[in-house]
């Protein structure tokens, strides 16, 4: 899978990332938002994992998504520590890719950003509502929907919870909120040190 991006899409995303300087250094993407809320990490988890490569490495963090993620961005410059970037409901969708493009990592849940981040060869670490001994062939599986390549980790519960079983069925954050938060943060750093070295 490849994306082709223009200039007339790279240059919406060169403004907003010169005022914070990261037009000139590595920074992560962040994309809290799903199409599905069942699909979406707890946000306070995100501000933690984030708040970490923060202090830990330094790292800078663009929010995208849409205009229904805007009060999850909201949220995350509000809690966290560190430098964060909000370009949710600004850009189009080839005009994100370009932000994506830039990235030296990408953390988020099963969502479009995702796809786009993966079309784009940018390592991802992605948070499923699918749980690890549920129906491979599920509608939330990351076998059959998760990003292609094989430079990516993708962090499910270990099994669902009830009612729950061959895959998540809410309509709200359930099963994913087994997702620890540790292996989260251990996921992101070891990708974002990974990516360093290069």
């Amino acid at each position: 899978m490849e994306l082709w991006l223009l200039p007339k899409d790279r240059e919406p995303a060169e403004n907003i990332l010169k005022p914070d300087g990261l037009t000139a250094q590595p920074y992560g993407v962040v994309a809290p938002g799903a199409g599905e809320a069942k699909r979406t990490w707890p946000v306070d988890r995100f501000v933690q994992v984030c708040s970490h490569l923060a202090a830990e490495c330094g790292v800078k963090w663009v929010i995208v998504g849409n205009r229904d993620d805007s009060s999850k961005a909201r949220m995350m410059k509000e809690a966290a520590t560190g430098t964060f970037v909000d370009t949710t409901a600004r850009l189009t969708i080839t005009e994100t890719a370009a932000i994506i493009e830039r990235a030296r990592i990408f953390l988020g849940n099963d969502s479009g950003p995702m796809h786009l981040a993966a079309a784009l060869q940018i390592p991802c670490i992605i948070v499923s509502c699918h749980p690890s001994n549920g129906d491979p062939n599920g509608p939330n599986s990351p076998v059959r929907f998760g990003p292609v390549g094989d430079k990516h980790i993708v962090l499910c519960p270990s099994s669902s919870r009830q009612p729950c079983s061959q895959t998540c069925e809410a309509t709200v954050p359930h099963c994913i909120c087994e997702v620890n938060e540790q292996d989260v943060k251990n996921a992101v750093l070891a990708t974002w040190l990974r990516e360093s070295s290069k």
